[in-house]
């Protein structure tokens, strides 16, 4: 009996608990990387992150181990990568797994994945590893060196992915690349304002780009992505503004608006979505402004050929996550599914979440479309 509850206690302390702040104050570390580095190989930890009016200038990397990011708020907790070294803000590489939470994430410029990078293969076969959680962060002003493709804000390859209520926003670069996962879940996220300009010849999925995987969305926000490629003979066509998914990548929406995203450049097409494939299914109450080469069947409760009516990108009143909320008459309000509140991370269900983004509670029986209540 007591070597058993030794072993459960052993157990219970081994995820170490550590902290950041500037000053070094309470025994805590200057830098992420520094705490990061406390951590051993195979190790865990819940890593706290100081709110401050001085952002961490660095990029982090979390190799082989376990570590959940604590921040204290998207605006108040800001990791910036700088834009000169060429590697993402966060890394996570060789097993590791990990969670951002309560963050803004700026200015990488790492060529796989300019603000974080997931991309894990197990030993034998081509199979992805390991998971990310990435809650209430906000990614931003992510660039791709020069000469680099798109290859998206957030990049993932591995076993799950869960973002909910955050925002990927302006960055240039696609907003998220999806590479491959048997479990991707998105919920309460805007996506807008990610634009791969210049003479680029894969400008595709500038809002999502997913190329293979299963991946769920609910109440998400898709608006307001550009791609713009080259217009050269040689150049591949731009496609899907918005979203663009692959074969054999399966995509399920609900509650979710995909509109007023635009494509420019060689052959483009499918300004909200392109999909060559029959991968994306809707799982009813969304919107799609222009469905012309998305190849889905809308549900009878689907909206499309209108326009959102959003407000432009905004900070929650509770937060510093930006959104765009439906304006005074848009199509969007109470137009989400009318059964109980009951999504929730991690589930393949088209219920509306009970709180949006922001953390405001939605409309029961009359919740709306998208991020934003």
């Amino acid at each position: 009996m007591f070597f058993a509850i030794g072993t459960a206690y052993a157990k219970k302390v081994s995820t170490l608990s550590l902290c950041v702040n500037h000053s070094g104050s309470g025994g805590c570390s200057t830098t992420v990387q520094g705490a990061v580095g406390m951590v051993p190989a195979g190790g865990s930890a819940v890593i706290t992150i100081a709110a401050s009016v001085t952002p961490y200038a660095e990029d982090i990397t979390v190799s082989g181990m376990t570590v959940s990011f604590v921040g204290g708020g998207a605006g108040m907790t800001v990791i910036d990568g700088t834009n000169v070294s060429s590697i993402p803000t966060f890394l996570f590489e060789n097993n590791a797994k990990g969670e951002l939470h309560g963050m803004t994430i700026e200015n990488g410029n790492g060529p796989t994945g300019s603000n974080v990078q997931f991309e894990q293969f197990a030993a034998k076969g081509n199979k992805g590893v390991g998971t990310l959680k990435i809650e209430n962060c906000e990614i931003t002003g992510g660039v791709r060196p020069s000469n680099v493709l798109p290859e998206g804000a957030v990049n993932f390859v591995g076993q799950t992915l869960t973002i909910d209520s955050s925002s990927i926003v302006n960055n240039t670069d696609e907003g998220i690349l999806i590479n491959g996962a048997p479990h991707v879940f998105i919920t309460n996220t805007t996506i807008s304002g990610n634009d791969t300009p210049g003479n680029n010849g894969n400008a595709v999925g500038c809002g999502m780009h997913i190329s293979s995987g299963t991946i769920v969305l609910n109440n998400v926000t898709i608006t307001d992505n550009h791609c713009i490629g080259g217009t050269g003979a040689d150049q591949s066509p731009t496609v899907g503004g918005g979203l663009f998914i692959d074969f054999p990548a399966k995509v399920s929406i609900s509650n979710t608006v995909v509109a007023n995203n635009t494509v420019a450049g060689s052959s483009p097409s499918g300004p909200d979505c392109f999909s060559p494939g029959k991968g994306l299914k809707s799982k009813g109450f969304n919107l799609i402004k222009d469905t012309s080469a998305c190849n889905i069947k809308l549900a009878k409760s689907d909206l499309s050929g209108t326009d959102p009516s959003l407000s432009s990108l905004a900070s929650c009143a509770s937060s510093g996550l930006e959104v765009e909320t439906p304006l005074g008459g848009s199509p969007l309000i109470g137009s989400g599914n009318p059964g109980k509140l009951s999504g929730k991370l991690g589930a393949k269900g088209s219920n509306c979440l009970p709180t949006d983004e922001c953390g405001t509670a939605r409309a029961k029986g009359s919740c709306s479309i998208g991020a934003a209540e």
